[in-house]
């Protein structure tokens, strides 16, 4: 049986804005977390990093079906140029 992972969509620049916004407040979140606190600030930085590859593939008028966030990760990850070790 065949799935499709990832579907066309219109473009929606809000939603582009909104998740761009959400990375800003991850990215505040991680670096205001003391080290100590290595879970939360993982979390907030994994989190953040997401939010921008969905403003990616919202860019370019794609979601993930049954993908799921792994597939998103390496997609837009292969897309701009990250290799496997920068992507660690």
């Amino acid at each position: 049986m065949a799935t499709k992972k990832f579907q066309d969509k219109e473009t929606a620049v809000p939603e582009i804005t909104g998740y761009l916004a959400n990375a800003e407040q991850y990215l505040g979140a991680a670096i205001t977390t003391p080290a100590e606190f290595a879970l939360p600030r993982f979390t907030s930085a994994y989190e953040g990093m997401y939010a921008c590859v969905q403003a990616v593939l919202e860019l370019h008028g794609v979601r993930t079906l049954e993908a799921g966030r792994q597939l998103a990760i390496q997609r837009v990850g292969a897309d701009i140029g990250l290799s496997v070790e920068d992507r660690k």
